[in-house]
């Protein structure tokens, strides 16, 4: 990332200005010229900027299951249970979003969400934890879900489901899973 100044304008008079009320037609003509030190009146700011991914990049993996607490899963909310999750984030070499697979079953219901797409996915500069936002399905309903994951002792996991309609699921809170393991991986 690098700022400069490109300095292609110089302080003008006043007959310079861009009022062309009071010019005449040869005036007009040749003090104003299409090109780029016409541009503005004042000295514009170049950005550069490097959009080209970094390929030493962090990714998430887990899977197992933690016990979901009541009102988490609004369509029963007195739903408490085993919670099923499998989770791979990951951008590849040169993507500017990441790939992988999410997904989420609620033992004893027919609750199954499954992810299409992901996002975005932030890891943490000390790499113990991570969160990222994609789009899904629940049985079939889009939606789309956000997740938070820590990668310590214990590992701990939050999930929130959502649509035009509202929340779907959401454990509202980091909380350690019961079996399994989250691992925020780096290359």
């Amino acid at each position: 990332l690098s700022v400069t100044d490109w300095h292609i304008n110089a302080d003008e008079p006043s007959v310079l200005d861009y009022n062309m009320d009071f010019k005449s037609a040869g005036q007009i003509g040749s003090l104003y010229a299409p090109d780029w030190f016409r541009i503005a009146d004042h000295d514009p700011v170049l950005v550069d900027l490097n959009l080209t991914p970094e390929t030493n990049l962090k990714f998430v993996t887990g899977g197992g299951w933690f016990n979901s607490p009541a009102g988490a899963y609004t369509a029963d909310p007195g739903f408490t249970g085993k919670s099923h999750f499998n989770i791979n984030a990951q951008y590849q070499p040169g993507e500017l979003t990441p790939q992988g697979h999410t997904s989420l079953t609620l033992q004893k219901t027919d609750f199954d969400f499954q992810s299409t797409a992901y996002q975005w996915l932030v890891v943490s500069a000390d790499g113990a934890t991570a969160q990222y936002k994609g789009v899904g399905e629940v049985n079939g309903v889009a939606c789309e879900f956000m997740v938070w994951v820590v990668d310590g002792e214990p590992d701990q996991l939050r999930i929130k489901i959502w649509n035009e309609s509202g929340i779907l699921y959401d454990n509202a809170a980091l909380q350690p899973i019961n079996n399994g393991s989250l691992q925020i991986h780096t290359r």
